[in-house]
């Protein structure tokens, strides 16, 4: 059976991940590799915040808490670009579609003037 305290830094790395992921991908206008380690880089950071006060309050540092930690924040940040990537390939396919229909309607535009000119 998983402790509680390790637990708590399951989630406690994840829920840091999340922003921290979210911010790396606005900060860099979408870049992938950046949101991933802004969102690792959270989650780690908070676990040890965290187990730096639960050290002084029972005088011990303990690694394996960090560890859960991390774990939090790998699956967290990785369940996260998979869900921004999925999103992200919508919104190319659908910003693919709008520049062609643009081209279109602009090849269109230009036909009629060439029309409207021989005229």
């Amino acid at each position: 059976i998983i402790e509680p305290d390790k637990l708590e830094h399951f989630v406690f790395g994840g829920a840091a991940a999340l922003p921290g992921y979210y911010l790396g991908w606005e900060m860099s206008k979408g870049k992938r590799s950046t949101a991933i380690w802004t969102g690792l880089a959270f989650g780690t950071g908070v676990n040890v915040v965290k187990e730096l006060t639960d050290g002084n309050k029972n005088n011990a540092f303990s690694t394996n808490d960090v560890v859960f930690g991390v774990a939090g924040a790998i699956v967290t940040t990785f369940v996260t670009d998979l869900i921004f990537q999925s999103e992200g390939s919508k919104k190319r396919r659908e910003d693919r579609r709008l520049e062609k229909e643009k081209k279109h309607l602009d090849e269109l535009y230009d036909n009629e003037e060439v029309i409207t000119l021989n005229q």
